[in-house]
């Protein structure tokens, strides 16, 4: 299996939400890797926050400064530049390893899917036997 990166597992994490709101034979296997990926997930989760906590902007009270965007608060940057190039260097490093729980591709037939959004299992999770 090629190496992963930390971006790919959010690409994957999606994937198996994706076939678990489709309700399929594959229930399980889509449940263990959910479980496998668990761990990494609030790794990235925590290095998200740590960004952020660390860069926002805060006005003199020690406040989250916040604009709205499409109706929602999203905190300013002191430099978003860092913030962006931070989180890019971390979401482009090597994911810990993981062994996939493989999903046999035949569990699936019934089901209509998206190629785009399963693209990504291929191979990795979702298998021919």
């Amino acid at each position: 299996m090629s190496e992963l990166k930390r971006k790919d597992l959010l690409i994957i994490n999606d994937s198996l939400l994706y076939l678990s709101n489709l309700k399929t034979k594959a229930w399980y296997g889509v449940s263990r890797n959910l479980q496998k990926i668990k761990s990494s997930l609030e790794e990235i989760d925590e290095n998200r926050k740590n960004i952020t906590e660390k860069l926002q902007k805060k006005d003199k009270n020690g406040s989250v400064v916040t604009e709205e965007v499409n109706g929602m608060k999203i905190p300013v940057f002191e430099n978003k530049e860092e913030a962006d190039k931070l989180w890019q260097e971390f979401m482009d490093e090597d994911a810990p390893a993981i062994e996939f729980y493989e999903i046999e591709i035949k569990k699936l037939e019934d089901v209509e899917l998206d190629a785009i959004v399963i693209e990504p299992l291929l191979d990795k999770i979702l298998v021919e036997k």
